[in-house]
Parts: C-alpha cells; sequence; structure tokens
C-alpha cells in the first residue's frame, strides 16, 4: 500500500518555475503594429492556459480535501455497521490516505497559485501592449491585411 502511495505521489507533476512575464520589455519601443498585435495573440493564448490550469488544480485540490474526510466517515462507517475488519482495514489505511490527499492538495495549491500568478502577468503585458498599440496608432483592420498578404496561398 504504502509503494502505490510513494509511486502515486512522485507521479504527481512537479511545480517547475515558470519563466516570468515582464509586463514592459526595453525591445517593446522596437515592436511594429503587426507584431504588437502578435504579443497581444500570444498573451491571450497563456491566459486562457493559465485559467485552465488554474481551474484544473483547484478541483484537484478540492477534490483531496474531500478524499480526507470521505476517509474518516468510511472508517467510522465501519465501526459503526460492526465490521470489525473494514474499519480496522481502513484506519491503519487512513494515514496513508491522508498522506496522498495533504501532498496532492499541497501540489495543487500550488499549481492554483502558480496559474493565477502567471495569469496575472498575462493581463499586465496584455493591457501594456494594448496601450502601446493604441498610442501608436495601429489600426487592427491594417494588421489583419497585411497578415492575409504574407499568408501563403494553396493552390
Amino acid at each position: 500500500m504504502r509503494a502505490v502511495i510513494i509511486a502515486a505521489i512522485s507521479a504527481l507533476p512537479l511545480i517547475g518555475a515558470a519563466q516570468t512575464i515582464d509586463r514592459v520589455k526595453l525591445t517593446d519601443s522596437e515592436l511594429t503594429c503587426p507584431q504588437i498585435y502578435g504579443e497581444i495573440d500570444e498573451m491571450n493564448k497563456v491566459m486562457g492556459l493559465a485559467k485552465g490550469d488554474r481551474d484544473a488544480s483547484a478541483t484537484t485540490a478540492a477534490g483531496a480535501g474531500l478524499t480526507q474526510q470521505a476517509t474518516g466517515v468510511a472508517v467510522q462507517a465501519a465501526a459503526l455497521s460492526g465490521s470489525v475488519g473494514a474499519a480496522v482495514g481502513l484506519a491503519q489505511a487512513a494515514p496513508l490516505l491522508g498522506l496522498f490527499g495533504s501532498a496532492t492538495k499541497s501540489v495543487a495549491d500550488a499549481k492554483e497559485k502558480e496559474a493565477a500568478e502567471r495569469l496575472g502577468e498575462a493581463k499586465a503585458r496584455k493591457e501594456h501592449l494594448t496601450g502601446l498599440f493604441v498610442s501608436r496608432n495601429c489600426k487592427l483592420s491594417d494588421v489583419k491585411q497585411e497578415a492575409a498578404a504574407t499568408t501563403p496561398k494553396l493552390n
């Protein structure tokens, strides 16, 4: 049982130090309107991924908390039903399940926090780029027209 739980914990995704997104870069003044628009699009993608990661991690953390609660209830129910063997077996497994639940919840909470930070960074960068796009009098229609002209056409 311990080997299974240790294997499950080690299979949890490791929290990597995601590269931070700078709100302003020194090279921003050199960006063309299409490049600014491209970076805005990239921030939209990052925000979508960060939202998905944040939501998935929150769901995992909530599930781990419920698993911990359910284990305690199962031990009590087995004891009350008169199934001493089941109660003893569940009671012996409970600390390991609790350890797994705690580890899962900790990892999920950390990933949720990391995703929320990344989302905030992407939003700040997008706001800066949008301001830059507008202040340079860039026009979305020009950017899209230029992109269409440079897209290779298949015959």
